[in-house]
Formats: C-alpha cells, sequence, structure tokens
C-alpha cells in the first residue's frame, strides 16, 4: 500500500512509502466436508491466473470452481462419457479453459469458460491419465500416464505429439508417475509415485537431475502424489504417506516444510501454488478430511 505522510500540512520526503504487510505463516482457512454437494473423494486441485481454484471431485464426477479462499462460484460436469466423469487432475491455460483427466474415460477433456466441452484427447494413447500441466514456452499439454510409466505431449487442440519415459528406476525412468508440473523454462517435473522421488527433465523429455528417496526425513517421500513449481522454480511436493507438503529449491535442495503437525493434514494429494508478490499461498487437497486448506508462506 501506498501512503502519504504530512507534518503540519507539509509531505515528508520519502512518502508516499510501500508497506508490506506481511500474512501469518501456516494454515489460513480450509473449506469442504465429504457428502454428495460437498467433497467425495478430491485428487487434483489448481489455482488459474485469476485466483479461481479448481478442486477435481472424484466421487461427485465433477469439477468445482472456488474463489481462492473457499467461495463456491460453479461446477463443471459432463454427460458426454458413458463411462461416466471421474476427474483426477485440471490444468487452467491462459485463456482459462480447464484440460481435465480422468481414468474413467482414458482422455483429456477441455472445458471452455461456460462450462461447454470443446475437444477431448489421448483415448487412442493412453492407459491411465494422471496429472497434466500446461506449459508456460509452448502452451502443450504435458500428461503422465500412471499405467504406461510415462509422460504424453499434445497440442491444446488434441494433436499427438511424442510420449517419454518407460517403467524401470533409472533415469528418465518412472513407476506410476502421478503429478506433474512444468516450470517456467519448459522443464517437465514429475512425482515419480511409487520411485519415492521427484525426476526433473527437459521440454523435450531429457533427464536432468532427480531428488529424493522412501523415508521421512526432509529429502525423503513416501508415495509422493504431486508437485507444482512458483515462478522463481521452487518446487512443493504432497509427501502423501508422510502427511505433509515440503518445499524445495529450483535444484532439489530442501527449503521448509510449509505445513506442520497441528494442521493435520491426512493423505495430502493434488496441490497448488499462487504467485501473488512478495507472498504466495499453496493450496493442498487433503483427501481423507474431504476438504482443501490454503497456506501462507
Amino acid at each position: 500500500m501506498n501512503y502519504q505522510f504530512h507534518v503540519f500540512n507539509k509531505p515528508i520526503t520519502g512518502t508516499p512509502a510501500v508497506i508490506s504487510i506481511i500474512p501469518n505463516k501456516g494454515l489460513l482457512c480450509k473449506y469442504g466436508v465429504k457428502g454428495s454437494g460437498q467433497f467425495n473423494n478430491i485428487i487434483g486441485v489448481s489455482v488459474g491466473g485469476n485466483g479461481v481454484t479448481a478442486v477435481c471431485d472424484q466421487g461427485n464426477h465433477s469439477v468445482q470452481l472456488f474463489s481462492l479462499y473457499g467461495t463456491h462460484q460453479r461446477v463443471l460436469q459432463s454427460t458426454n462419457f458413458t463411462s461416466g466423469f471421474a476427474p483426477r487432475y485440471v490444468a487452467i491455460s491462459k485463456e482459462g479453459y480447464y484440460f481435465i483427466t480422468g481414468y474413467s474415460i482414458k482422455q483429456v477433456a477441455a472445458f471452455d469458460k461456460n462450462s461447454k466441452v470443446i475437444t477431448c484427447f489421448g483415448n487412442q494413447e493412453f492407459k491411465y491419465p494422471m496429472g497434466n500441466d500446461i506449459s508456460p514456452l509452448n502452451d502443450r499439454v504435458y500428461v503422465s500416464d500412471y499405467s504406461a510409466h510415462c509422460i504424453r505431449i499434445y497440442t491444446q487442440d488434441g494433436g499427438y505429439i511424442k510420449s517419454f519415459g518407460s517403467h524401470g528406476s533409472g533415469k528418465c525412468q518412472f513407476a506410476n508417475p502421478r503429478g506433474m508440473t512444468v516450470d517456467n523454462k519448459g522443464n517437465v517435473i514429475v512425482a515419480d509415485y511409487s520411485n519415492h522421488r521427484v525426476q526433473v527433465c527437459n521440454p523435450n523429455g531429457v533427464f536432468l537431475f532427480s531428488f529424493g528417496s522412501k523415508g521421512n526425513g526432509y529429502n525423503q517421500f513416501n508415495c509422493p502424489y504431486d508437485v507444482v513449481c512458483d515462478n522463481d522454480a521452487n518446487m512443493y511436493v504432497s509427501d502423501t504417506n508422510n502427511n505433509r507438503f515440503m518445499k524445495y529449491d529450483s535444484h532439489g535442495v530442501f527449503v521448509s516444510r510449509i505445513d506442520n503437525d497441528q494442521n493435520a493434514l491426512r493423505i495430502p494429494v493434488g496441490i497448488s501454488v499462487t504467485n501473488d508478490k512478495p507472498f504466495g499461498h499453496v493450496v493442498v487437497a487433503s483427501q481423507e478430511d474431504n476438504c482443501i486448506k490454503v497456506f501462507a508462506q
């Protein structure tokens, strides 16, 4: 905020000044309970550029949209799929379109701003689509295929480009990859779930580095479910079976734990981060509680 200060009706040199209001760290709010019309087995969460928070509510066959602090706005649903609509993850484009993965439909469904399905793609390639994100560099859609142990790349209108990765524990090999993100350099960052690590590859799928191993130390994971990054390339990982989520720098070096034991996360799954300045928010889906928790860091 900018304030001009005066003494005896004369402005003080150096004003107006910028005063930064620093929020408390930790849990800011939570919303949601289990039930029809509430949440039922939530997984992925994504915050768009306008602050709209999209929550994949698998058990209620919908993606629910909220403000950052939990004011309900509307619901994305579709009866176009005979196999049912059970959304797992959602990515939001610059234009405000929603790209949603679903296990039952085995493809990506794209919704426009009016909640209308505008395209579906990937059913020829996917076995079990999971995490997804849109590259800020080339607008391509990257999707993890949980059962094929690879990452698939598409244009936003559904054109298949390529896949990379295979099953294993080596470089650029995956074991049931779940959430993933693309940083502002186009690097692809994957929560390598059953290998208990995070892998980072370049935009074409060439291995760069990985971090993590199985355990409960600060540089260890027990089934990491999702990963996101901020504009400074810091990475945030939901460490599901350790019931916590952690922050790492762009090289995979531990920075901090965002939550704490008093916040009682139970099976954290989807995670998203805002890029508010000077401080961002981290939004996490606590699956067993069927609620969304918003943290300041």
